[in-house]
């Protein structure tokens, strides 16, 4: 399914809104973005209204398996795949993304703004994007921290930040890619996996996700420190079954 955030009201506006950016159908990847929002009614009740999102500047290229991100009020749709499936193996279709698209939703005609991170793709062995296909990204503060993801045949456990602060300045300056955290080799390579900080953000919880033709249910807890590189470490979290 594609990415859906939810944009709370402003102190004193109306009910809240989730938006919905890209996905695919019938073959073919989706630029669209669409919006619910959550009304009251006359009688007292609610209820949920869709419509299309129109807005201006170039629009991203049409993607699935992107993310997408609310920050202040801000949501930043990061990277995805052109593809228009996600089926395993060598076969699949479509060229990873490395860019970062953001919209402020309270404009009246939001506007696009884009920015490329290719000049900052990993060197050597590693994978050839930094947001792959159907990564995991959280906000933690000003900045976005992105997992894992890519091709069935190429996946990653990688983690990037992204200074948001500093994207004006250039990818090399907001843009930090960290290939070895502590432990990382415990963490296998996935896509999809469930992200979310805690702690105010200090620590982030990875669950699950898809790998290797399995299913995954392994919880693994990422230890950010002061966000230096060095004090990223991760540790085991243990999960009961019934």
């Amino acid at each position: 399914p594609p990415p859906v955030s939810q944009v709370p009201p402003r102190e004193g506006g109306p009910g809240g809104r989730i938006f919905v950016f890209g996905g695919f159908a019938d073959g073919e990847p989706l630029s669209h973005m669409e919006c619910v929002t959550l009304r009251e009614e006359e009688d007292g009740g609610e209820s949920w209204v869709w419509s299309a999102v129109s807005t201006s500047g170039a629009s991203p290229a049409a993607r699935f398996g992107l993310s997408m991100t609310l920050i202040g009020r801000s949501l930043y749709v990061v990277g995805g795949c052109t593809g228009g499936h996600n089926h395993k193996g060598h076969g699949t279709d479509g060229v990873e993304l490395s860019d970062i698209n953001i919209i402020n939703v309270d404009e009246d005609v939001p506007s696009w703004t884009t920015y490329s991170f290719t000049s900052v793709l990993p060197a050597g062995g590693g994978p050839k994007y930094l947001f792959g296909r159907c990564h995991s990204t959280v906000a933690v503060g000003s900045s976005l921290i992105v997992f894992g993801g890519g091709p069935s045949y190429g996946l990653s456990n990688d983690i990037v930040k992204i200074d948001t602060k500093r994207l004006s300045q250039g990818p090399a300056a907001s843009c930090t890619r960290i290939p070895n955290a502590i432990n990382s080799d415990q963490v296998v390579p996935r896509q999809s996996g469930c992200f979310s900080a805690v702690g105010g953000g200090s620590e982030i919880v990875l669950f699950g996700g898809w790998s290797d033709g399995d299913e995954l249910g392994d919880l693994n807890v990422l230890r950010m420190g002061d966000l230096d590189e060095e004090t990223y470490r991760y540790s085991r979290g243990g999960v009961e079954e019934d």
